[in-house]
């Protein structure tokens, strides 16, 4: 691709992204840790997280707060879709030739473009770089070797109960009255089934299915090419509705009939897209009990468009898991069952 192409690609994207954050409530999203104090040097952060929890909003606002001109790029775009890595040096002298010098650039799902990892990694050199992707792979390989471990990554989710609020300007620190109880059960209820997906706050709970169907076939069935495509949504979907309960994979290729190894294949799958996450039960033994994990699902939305009978307890747990997920970012979280 010639520069003079992406330049029109990287105008009209920018466009695009003042226009969404000028018609639309944008909130300050909550995080584990201060992300801006990694922003006065050199160097890489990657913000990751399930597709459309919101990555590029809050990249994107994160650098505009603080900066008039970065440079910005998001590769989830169809005119890209032929770009290789052979178009790199065309994309930066696009760049320099819209924005003269630069220190910050937000590559937005870069891992769309195979062997993007030397280009980011000879960039750290002398500028900031932020990257998203819908894939915790996103660091593995080159990249990760290359930097051996010069870098910061932040897991994005949904919206927590609490962002949830704040976005309908309902948030309070006063529960103690009847009439804020009241009003707050209710929020909950909504939080509860539609979920904290920022377009399903925004517009309902229909897109979920639009949501659901980019995650497993752009993110799972596309980028590790399944083959059996009816075979692997139907494991997917029962996975969903195994939320907050144990499972035991040789069981559930048993009842698929599919081979242990292909059904672990699909786990990692769905587990590297960030749509569940499989948690391991709580033991002071150096050794684990037996195979059996825990299911939890990364939105409440998710869970409701699978199953017909909900379970307020089931579904209280897994908001519960996924805010200790977000809080302690994927690491050191467990479950706990007592002894039959």
């Amino acid at each position: 691709m010639d520069s003079e192409k992406l330049k029109g690609v990287i105008l009209d994207q920018k466009e695009s992204m003042e226009e969404l954050l000028t018609r639309e409530r944008i909130i300050k999203r909550d995080t584990p840790f201060d992300l801006s104090n990694y922003l006065n040097h050199p160097n890489i952060i990657a913000v990751l997280g399930v597709r459309r929890c919101g990555k590029s909003v809050f990249s994107y606002t994160l650098l505009r707060e603080i900066l008039s001109t970065f440079a910005y790029i998001n590769f989830d775009d169809y005119r890209l879709i032929e770009f290789s890595t052979s178009d790199f040096e065309n994309l930066l002298k696009g760049f320099y030739e819209l924005y003269g010098d630069f220190n910050y650039i937000l590559l937005d799902e870069v891992q769309n473009v195979n062997g993007w990892e030397r280009f980011v990694s000879s960039l750290r050199v002398n500028k900031t770089v932020i990257l998203t992707g819908s894939n915790s792979k996103l660091l593995s390989g080159e990249l990760a070797t290359s930097l051996t471990g010069r870098h910061v990554d932040l897991v994005l989710f949904p919206f927590s109960f609490k962002e949830f609020l704040r976005y309908k300007g309902k948030e309070t620190h006063d529960i103690f009255s009847i009439k804020s109880k009241s009003s707050l059960k209710r929020e909950l209820e909504e939080y509860l089934t539609v979920g904290g997906f920022p377009e399903t706050v925004v517009m309902g709970k229909r897109v979920l299915s639009s949501i659901i169907n980019d995650i497993i076939s752009k993110d799972i069935i596309f980028r590790y090419k399944v083959a059996e495509v009816n075979k692997f949504k139907t494991f997917a979907y029962s996975i969903i509705k195994y939320y907050s309960s144990e499972i035991s994979v040789r069981r559930m290729a048993k009842m698929l009939n599919i081979s242990t190894a292909t059904l672990e294949k699909w786990l990692n799958g769905l587990r590297e897209s960030y749509l569940v996450f499989m948690l391991e039960r709580f033991s002071r033994s150096p050794k684990p009990l037996n195979s059996e994990k825990k299911v939890y699902v990364v939105d409440t939305g998710i869970i409701n468009n699978f199953t017909v009978e909900r379970s307020v307890s089931k579904l209280m747990e897994n908001v519960v898991a996924i805010h200790l997920l977000r809080k302690n970012q994927l690491e050191g979280v467990s479950y706990l069952k007592e002894q039959e």
